[in-house]
């Protein structure tokens, strides 16, 4: 028996029940049909009983539809088994009838129970043991009724009625038997059959799904082979032993540039470059004879354009012959990262000696600055002299500019703190950097406001924001043009400062214009997105103009620009003015406070060192001074609770200042400090009550320890 399918035994239970089902549905037409038609029988032999037996035969009719729905309603053997002998019940019933008022004994109507016992018997395959139960209830609806309540009055004709009845019924339940054994046989031998059929089925399912999968497992392999030769992150080139490609990948198409079509066929050997041709032979010869060669090469693309490629490549026996293997990368931007990195290194060593000369110049214009204000403090001097001091004191603030931009190019300070500057002068110095970088058919020309009011922020930010801005104008000229920045007092829109949130009020307004060839209108709008650039790869890296963005916007101020295509561009900054500018020069150092208090000074640089003395002794301050820190140490501990502030340099050998403060601090916790240094970024966690940044102006530091003393 095959797994799933019906034992024998129940297959034929189903099958005789769906036999009995069908013809159940035949015979109850057909006879109700009989019993219709045989109601002409009744009009000829009983006229006067004619309605009668009407009445009983469209009654018996009713009952055979309603059998009929409820055989088509449901499929049950037992519900089938009972509409077949309820039915034949009520059926001889219906014709017992009619028997009982045509005579009883002596009506020839007892045909009709033989008439039905053998339409039952003989359409409808039930089992025996149903065939018997018909046959008994059909003649005991004969016999009984009749011995009730009539009277026998030919007994010869009733005995021979009943012979007549018994044979029918003998002859139908043989009938019944035999073909009930005859349908048991044939529905056995199709189970048996069907169960074979079904195997022969499922071995040639199995065997086309065998086959089904094998094909399948075959063309997954190779479609799984194919994709991944054709997706390979590296080109492969198949060729045969004179070089020719027979087949490529598409990464190789894409490294040179040609279609596969173009490719196949064609020989290795005029790809190469010039210099790499003769090597290829002698490669292709080692490559053959069984050698794996992992090499570097040039090839040419179909631009004309070289591609460096590193290739590994090696022979394959297949049943034709042999062929060469070999996979290509393409290492161009990783030879041209190399070469950068290279250059980075350089540049690094570069950064270190930039970071170490502003260190010592910080310290040698500490000491230019702070003795050329001193001197210009003096009354006594001559106007010519004093003129020359302030030359030498604007050249050193200008080489203490220079340093503090070392000092940002070696990465060793952040940005400066706001501080107030005049925007003309910015502008000004900051041409006069750019303009050497810009070709001879580029003219910069300013329009700046004479009286125009001072800003706040960092200097450094706005001179990047103008080498950005002008930069980008010399971009947008390839053949030549003219720059024009100007500045004025200008106003913004109040719903810009609304939708910005910008302060209301006056802003200094700068712009600044080319006379290239102009933003297009649909890209007008993304010009500040970060990596967004309308330049050639490699060329830009779009966050020139990002930068710039977001510089004005951390100084509080609004930039916008407007454009004709083919007729330049022009960019508006503007920035906030500020209404309070702090003092910084000499002329208010009468107006210090002095004082009298114990200042330790450490300082490793005897200049420095020296001037931070005279500084402080000069306004009335007791100092003890020491170039070595370790000393400082134990000056501090023989002069514990009389030291009122220590000032210390960072940077000293031995011992750093970081190492000085806490070893004070670890003897007298509550002791003052002042640091000074051109390195302050390198200390952050510092205990200091104050920083001060080298170069400084001895007003900074004299209005320094009053704040801390204080």
């Amino acid at each position: 028996m095959i797994e799933g399918s019906p034992s024998k035994e129940i297959y034929v239970r189903e099958q005789l029940t769906d036999l009995i089902r069908s013809w159940i549905n035949f015979a109850i037409p057909l006879g109700i049909f009989i019993y219709l038609f045989l109601a002409i029988l009744d009009y000829v032999v009983a006229p006067h009983y004619f309605k009668v037996f009407l009445i009983v035969r469209g009654s018996i009719s009713g009952i055979l539809a309603l059998l009929w729905f409820l055989n088509n309603l449901k499929r049950n053997r037992v519900l089938q088994y009972a509409i077949v002998i309820v039915g034949t019940f009520l059926c001889a019933v219906a014709i017992e009838i009619m028997i009982v008022l045509l005579g009883g004994s002596s009506s020839s109507y007892y045909a009709g129970l033989g008439l039905l016992v053998i339409s039952v018997l003989g359409f409808v395959p039930v089992d025996m043991w149903a065939a018997g139960i018909v046959v008994m209830e059909v003649f005991l609806v004969y016999l009984v009724p009749i011995l009730l309540t009539q009277e026998i009055t030919d007994p010869p004709l009733f005995v021979s009625n009943l012979f007549f009845l018994t044979s029918i019924f003998m002859i139908s339940l043989a009938w019944r038997y035999l073909n009930q054994k005859k349908l048991l046989s044939e529905l056995s031998l199709q189970y048996d059959l069907n169960q074979e059929r079904e195997k022969l089925r499922q071995y040639s399912d199995e065997l086309e799904k065998l086959v089904e999968q094998r094909t399948r497992e075959l063309n997954k392999s190779e479609r799984m082979l194919r994709s991944m030769f054709d997706n390979a992150n590296d080109g492969i080139l198949i060729m045969n032993f004179e070089g020719r490609i027979v087949d490529v990948n598409k990464r190789a198409c894409e490294i040179y540039g040609f279609n596969r079509e173009a490719l196949l066929d064609t020989s290795i050997h005029l790809l190469e470059a010039e210099g790499g041709r003769t090597l290829w032979r002698e490669r292709l010869r080692r490559i053959l004879e069984g050698e794996s060669l992992l090499f570097e090469t040039t090839h040419y693309r179909k631009d004309g354009s070289s591609v460096i490629l590193e290739v590994s490549a090696s022979a394959v026996e297949i049943e034709e012959g042999v062929l060469i293997q070999a996979f290509i990368r393409d290492i161009t931007e990783k030879k041209r990262i190399q070469e950068q990195l290279l250059h980075s290194q350089k540049m690094e060593s570069v950064v270190v000696m930039a970071g170490g000369l502003a260190h010592d110049f910080n310290n040698m214009l500490s000491i230019i600055l702070g003795y050329t204000e001193l001197a210009l403090a003096d009354d006594d001097l001559s106007f010519e002299t004093r003129q020359k001091l302030a030359r030498v004191e604007k050249s050193a603030r200008s080489a203490a500019q220079l340093v503090r931009k070392l000092l940002r190019f070696s990465r060793r300070e952040k940005k400066g703190e706001p501080r107030p500057f005049n925007l003309n002068q910015v502008v000004q110095e900051t041409l006069d950097l750019v303009s050497r970088n810009l070709p001879a058919n580029v003219r910069v020309r300013t329009e700046l406001c004479e009286e125009i009011p001072i800003v706040k922020g960092d200097i450094g930010d706005i001179e990047q924001v103008i080498i950005n801005l002008v930069l980008n104008a010399k971009d947008a000229m390839p053949n030549g043009g003219e720059i024009v920045i100007r500045t004025e007092i200008g106003e913004l829109p109040s719903e810009i400062l609304e939708v910005e949130r910008l302060k209301e009020g006056k802003y200094v307004h700068m712009s600044v214009s080319d006379t290239g060839v102009g933003i297009p209108p649909e890209i007008l709008s993304r010009i500040f997105e970060p990596f967004f650039t309308t330049k050639e790869k490699g060329v830009g890296t779009g966050l020139g103009l990002a930068m710039v963005y977001g510089i004005v916007k951390d100084h509080w101020g609004h930039i916008t620009v407007e454009s004709d295509e083919g007729k330049g561009a022009t960019f508006h900054v503007y920035l906030p003015l500020v209404t309070e500018v702090s003092p910084s020069s000499l002329d208010d150092l009468s107006d210090r406070r002095s004082g009298g208090e114990n200042i330790l000074v450490v300082d490793d640089d005897p200049l420095a060192l020296e001037l931070i003395k005279e500084v402080l002794q000069g306004r009335g301050y007791n100092v003890i001074a020491t170039d070595k820190p370790l000393l400082g140490v134990k000056l501090f501990k023989s002069n514990l609770k009389k030291i009122d502030l220590v000032i210390t340099d960072l940077a000293m050998p031995f011992m750093d200042g970081e190492k000085l403060l806490k070893t004070i601090k670890d003897m007298e916790p509550g002791a003052k400090f002042l640091v000074i240094s051109g390195f302050l970024e390198e200390y952050k966690d510092l205990e200091a009550d104050g920083v001060l940044r080298k170069p400084f102006d001895p007003i900074d530091l004299l209005s320094m320890v009053r704040e801390i003393l204080d």
